[in-house]
């Protein structure tokens, strides 16, 4: 589109009904000008999905309002690319690494004794409406960060539990890295017979760590409380789980549970309980996200 630019147009390019006493010339509409005013108008209702009819006189009211309705957003649960739309130098970003997984249980070896539980994972770092500069056309490489997996519980006899696995980092190109959590360590039996709990895997914030184990039936009550996974603004952590059942059928430790939504940690396996039997597994992090505003 241009400003009216032909016969009798003023120096600022607007229009002047001319005054044929002093000799200025009225302005003339030029075909140039209307044409370019007709399809600026016709662009108007072609992105909102108005076809023009004659003698409609609202449908560009109507395109202005279906334009500012729809989001102009777009969610990434997975890797991909993003283009800077055209005439966009900002984007605002909302979004998540991945979440760490909790640690396995501890078997126990002891009978009578109940053993260390897991620590939770970590959440991955979030953002909420953060603005990044950018370039019209810019191309973005989008990776997701994939939750982190839960430690494998430990069983009597040689099998220690596995620590949970790292989240991975969100990226947007190479301007912005949202990091995972830390996977959950697994709980430690020292060689004095005392039974440390696993950390909780560093994060925004971090997982819970798990309580300690210990050799004595009577204090095997107050231990075996795996740690909970860290939540985050678009997700919940797995809890933790307690040691098996005592006086039950079920002295296995309980599973860790995974966690739910976007970049939280999964929960740390439980211990196992007063007889000789394994521990519970880690619950799984959740995955990161990304959703791009402009």
């Amino acid at each position: 589109m241009h400003r009216i630019d032909g016969p009798g147009a003023t120096v600022d390019h607007t229009f002047t009904e001319g005054d044929p006493v002093g000799g200025v010339q009225a302005t003339v509409v030029s075909a140039a000008w209307l044409n370019d005013v007709q399809e600026e108008l016709m662009s108007v209702l072609a992105g909102a999905g108005i076809e023009p009819v004659k003698g409609v006189r609202d449908q560009v009211l109507k395109s202005v309002r279906t334009i500012s309705l729809t989001p102009t957003v777009k969610r990434f649960t997975s890797s991909g690319s993003f283009t800077v739309p055209e005439g966009v130098t900002t984007l605002y970003i909302s979004g998540c690494g991945g979440g760490g997984g909790g640690a396995g249980g501890t078997g126990n070896h002891i009978q009578g004794a109940a053993a260390p539980s897991g620590g939770g994972g970590g959440a991955g770092k979030a953002e909420i409406g953060l603005p990044l500069n950018v370039v019209p056309g810019q191309v973005l490489s989008i990776r997701i960060g994939t939750g982190g997996l839960g430690g494998e519980r430990g069983i009597p006899g040689g099998t220690e539990p596995g620590d949970g696995t790292d989240g991975g980092d969100t990226l947007v190109g190479s301007i912005l890295t949202l990091a995972g959590g830390k996977g959950g360590t697994r709980g430690m039996t020292a060689p004095n017979g005392a039974y440390s709990g696993g950390k909780g895997g560093v994060g925004f914030p971090h997982g819970g760590s798990g309580t300690d184990g210990t050799p004595a039936i009577d204090r095997a009550s107050h231990t075996g409380l795996s740690g909970a996974g860290a939540s985050g603004p678009f997700g919940g952590g797995g809890l933790g789980q307690r040691s098996g059942i005592p006086q039950g059928q079920m002295s296995n430790g309980l599973e860790g549970l995974s966690a739910s939504g976007f970049g939280a940690g999964g929960g740390g396996g439980g211990s196992a309980y007063i007889n000789i039997s394994p521990g519970g597994r880690g619950g799984n992090g959740a995955p990161g996200f990304l959703l791009i505003r402009w």
